[in-house]
């Protein structure tokens, strides 16, 4: 049986509950854009390209304000994000769109995939000045909202169908969902009763099932036989975040790192096995080894002083088994060459 242990030691602050969040946001501060063609041209416009180029989306720059605009015309109908998005059915998108010289209820087009939203719009006969806009032009604000009714990983589009003098500019782009119930893995709503499917089992009138017996539910995870040490307060049917400080952590993160060189290897005398090859690379960080028959790994924890007396000392460790373990045999964990665990 071959195994390796890792122990981590985490602190993290409750985040309240709340119905929507942000999954991501564009155009929302103000910058001033530059005009390049290159591998990082996206930087200087907002995360915009015109589309299918390495150049920066068109824009237009505000003296009063010190900021740009991504701003679609004649010349420059379409733009699209540098990045992809994995944008799901249900998530809920809002921009502003600023529109500017003649429009009759010709179309602004928002494209994720498949996925197409218009918005038309017909400018009126003067527009009325706009204190809020790029030096007080004239222009007409549009808040548009709706939501995603399919599943992609795409880039982010918007094309102006305007081919006469009309322009439009984009602003404050939020692409938000719901914040399911901890038990469920996704929803319709944020409530409890609108789960659609759950971490554990399957959602009866819109409410997963709790845990059996002896067991504890993790938030967005599912059901455990004991509360993670980070959410080690059970309360309402879920294993709450719980402020705790760490005082020690052997997470290696180099293979230079100081903590690394605070462990030693326990050899077995039987099994001399010389393919023990420490710093190895697994699951996105280093591990010490990988462990076989009689053989281990120590560290003394010097760390703690008498700061720490009065407080309840937590632990966690986590083993990764390669195969299963043989019958009548096991893993030894010592503390204090007293505790020993199984």
């Amino acid at each position: 049986m071959q195994f390796l242990l890792i122990i981590i030691v985490l602190a993290f602050l409750e985040v309240p509950y709340c119905q929507w969040s942000i999954y991501t946001s564009l155009l929302n501060s103000n910058s001033l854009f530059t005009q390049k063609t290159g591998q990082y041209a996206s930087q200087q416009s907002g995360s915009f390209l015109q589309l299918n180029t390495q150049t920066t989306a068109h824009f237009i720059t505000c003296t009063t304000q010190q900021t740009s605009y991504i701003t679609l015309n004649n010349n420059y109908p379409s733009v699209q994000t540098d990045q992809t998005y994995f944008i799901k059915n249900g998530f809920f998108v809002a921009f502003d769109l600023y529109f500017q010289g003649t429009w009759e209820n010709q179309v602004v087009k928002f494209q994720f995939g498949s996925f197409e939203y218009q918005y038309q719009y017909e400018s009126p006969s003067v527009y009325p000045i706009n204190y809020a806009f790029c030096d007080n032009k004239e222009a007409g604000v549009k808040t548009v909202n709706f939501t995603i009714s399919t599943s992609y990983y795409e880039q982010i589009q918007f094309t102006s169908l305007n081919t006469g003098t009309g322009q439009v500019s984009i602003r404050n782009l939020h692409v938000s969902y719901f914040k399911c119930f901890p038990s469920c893995s996704y929803c319709n709503g944020p409530g409890f009763q609108y789960c659609t499917s759950c971490y554990f089992q399957t959602p009866t009138n819109g409410i997963c099932p709790t845990c059996p017996t002896n067991q504890y539910y993790m938030k967005y995870t599912g059901c455990k036989l004991i509360c993670d040490i980070s959410s080690s307060f059970f309360q309402g049917g879920f294993c709450q975040n719980y402020p705790i400080q760490t005082f020690v952590s052997t997470q290696f993160t180099s293979i230079k790192t100081p903590e690394n060189l605070k462990w030693s290897l326990i050899l077995d005398s039987q099994h001399i096995d010389n393919t023990l090859l420490p710093n190895i690379y697994f699951q996105y960080q280093y591990i010490y080894g990988i462990f076989k028959y009689n053989s281990g790994v120590y560290r003394f924890i010097n760390e703690l002083s008498t700061n720490y007396a009065t407080y309840s000392i937590g632990l966690k460790i986590t083993l990764f088994t390669f195969n299963e373990i043989p019958l009548d045999c096991g893993i030894h964990i010592k503390i204090i060459d007293q505790l020993n665990l199984q």
